[in-house]
């Protein structure tokens, strides 16, 4: 199974910023991303190494260096098992897909979404602070799944091009 993964945090430091949300979508499987939001961090990382667990892949943009570092470190922080398998697992980081040769390259997740005539209906990530101190949990659910519907739209378009086999 394939999935697509993108989470919101607090900050950018897994040290000291928790996880607010983690979206998923498990490719052939299911017709809406998966949320697993909420006030109990430790719930939220649970339940996501339960869905892991039965994956052949990992997607996601960044994901190497923000989302998997951050859940695997907070999850070491809250004393979370990880599943034995989960770091045998294919992950394929669509930023480094896009640039092969060049990480500094410039490029949001929401810059592609754009340039693949996806229309952007949520904040970006920098408000995920804002609307946790208001439990605004709905747009923070927003934004994360609209991350993943761009970061799905990626892949395909990744795949229809030979980027990805």
């Amino acid at each position: 199974m394939k999935l697509v993964v993108d989470l919101e945090t607090l900050g950018l430091n897994p040290a000291t910023d928790r996880i607010l949300c983690v979206s998923f979508w498990r490719i052939g499987f299911d017709n809406s991303p998966i949320c697993l939001i909420g006030a109990s961090e430790e719930r939220i990382l649970k339940e996501f190494w339960n869905f892991v667990e039965l994956a052949d892949e990992i997607i996601g943009f960044n994901s190497k260096s923000f989302d998997w570092s951050f859940l695997l470190a907070r999850s070491m922080i809250r004393g979370i098992k990880i599943p034995k398998n989960v770091l045998q697992i294919k992950h394929t980081d669509l930023r480094e897909v896009v640039y092969p040769y060049n990480s500094y390259m410039k490029g949001k997740l929401q810059e592609f979404a754009k340039a693949l005539n996806m229309t952007v209906n949520t904040e970006n990530g920098q408000m995920m602070p804002i609307f946790y101190e208001a439990k605004e949990w709905e747009k923070i659910k927003a934004h994360c799944n609209e991350d993943i519907f761009a970061t799905l739209k990626l892949y395909t378009r990744c795949k229809e091009i030979g980027l990805i086999k």
